[in-house]
């Protein structure tokens, strides 16, 4: 495949990304719990917010010409929003730090809210991973298109 399609191919997937994770911002921001929120839940709201404007700022990139800068900035953007991905919203100390808030709570009803805040949450967080492993299969495949075009003369030394 050539450069062009790939990097086309690369913004679909960013795309779909930025669906799933509008998708898990509306469920972090949106369909929270009302009333005194938790700090975990704060910080959770918080790293999806940041990632889905990180993401719109990708696409917004790869909507334009199709330039390796264009390329390497998405690949910039979508590392910050890969590596919040993991360590905010899957890490253990995350997950352990929502379960440890939820499990707080002291009233019945509002533990049971949150606890089903929590739940969609963990779902909207598992669906983002299929596609963002997606994601990554396009931007190596890009890179791969660009190795093939450039490097095959290129010397490397120190």
């Amino acid at each position: 495949m050539s450069l062009l399609r790939e990097m086309s191919v690369f913004s679909a997937e960013v795309r779909r990304l930025h669906g799933a994770w509008r998708e898990l911002d509306v469920t972090a921001a949106e369909d929270r719990p009302r009333g005194d929120g938790l700090a975990a839940a704060d910080r959770i709201t918080e790293v999806v917010t940041e990632g889905r404007g990180d993401l719109a700022e990708a696409q917004e990139l790869l909507a334009g010409p199709a330039t390796t800068r264009a390329l390497w900035e998405a690949a910039r953007l979508l590392d910050r929003v890969r590596r919040c991905y993991y360590e905010e919203l899957c890490s253990f100390g995350a997950v352990a730090a929502m379960l440890r808030a939820v499990r707080g709570i002291t009233e019945a009803e509002r533990r049971r809210e949150w606890q089903a805040w929590a739940q969609g949450l963990r779902a909207g967080v598992d669906r983002c991973a299929a596609v963002l492993r997606a994601v990554d299969a396009a931007l190596l495949r890009c890179l791969g298109e660009l190795a093939d075009a450039g490097a095959d003369d290129a010397v490397v030394s120190y």
